[in-house]
């Protein structure tokens, strides 16, 4: 069941609790196959449907307590607040978008210097923001797992030195590139009398040596 994709369960369970033409009513009007399908799909969904009451009501809690601390959420953690607690999944969602968005624009930073602008501007949110709290949280827990990288130990300390040394590397290409040139102008050209000179040496090279009319 865990391998079913939550897209395509979801789109299902729309289509079905959207049906018309195909339901059975009671005599109450209550549609019976939508509430069938209804809390079959939620039970393949729901981590907690085989829960007690408490055992859920600590799920809850520690899905709550992550979002507060920034930490991911799990698919099924996802799964739970999206038919528990609806609003709460808009605010899982939008944590994720900013969460995605920041990690990759830090992806880019040439200095520590850049790098903590870019988590300045990230926790820059609106006091007016309901969901303040949640996206400081997630922007700071991810910069704290960055600065624990070997990439980020190895950036420049500040704009200047990152410019510093792109220059320098810029400069190093372009000696290489002259050198590259300058030996191949310098390269020697093959002798007008290339032909002759091989008859030459080969004629050198056949010559019996002078010591050998002596060996015998």
């Amino acid at each position: 069941m865990q391998t079913l994709n939550i897209q395509n369960v979801a789109k299902l369970k729309n289509d079905l609790l959207n049906e018309k033409n195909t339901t059975e009513k009671s005599e109450n009007g209550q549609n019976i196959t939508a509430e069938i399908w209804k809390k079959a799909l939620n039970d393949i969904l729901d981590p907690t449907s085989k829960m007690s009451e408490e055992d859920e009501k600590e799920y809850h809690n520690k899905i709550l307590r992550k979002l507060k601390q920034g930490r991911r959420l799990t698919t099924a953690e996802k799964n739970y607040l999206q038919i528990h607690d609806p609003e709460m999944y808009k605010v899982a969602l939008r944590v994720e978008m900013c969460r995605k968005r920041f990690t990759e624009q830090a992806k880019h930073c040439k200095s520590k210097e850049e790098f903590q602008t870019l988590v300045s501007n990230n926790m820059s949110v609106s006091d007016k923001d309901p969901m303040k709290e949640y996206i400081q949280a997630a922007i700071s827990y991810e910069a704290q797992n960055i600065r624990k990288t070997p990439q980020y130990a190895a950036l420049p300390d500040t704009n200047r030195k990152a410019e510093e040394k792109r220059t320098k590397g810029k400069k190093i290409k372009i000696d290489e590139d002259k050198e590259k040139d300058n030996d191949k102008k310098t390269a020697p050209l093959p002798s007008e009398n290339y032909g002759s000179d091989l008859k030459t040496l080969s004629a050198v090279l056949t010559t019996k040596p002078v010591f050998d009319n002596f060996s015998n």
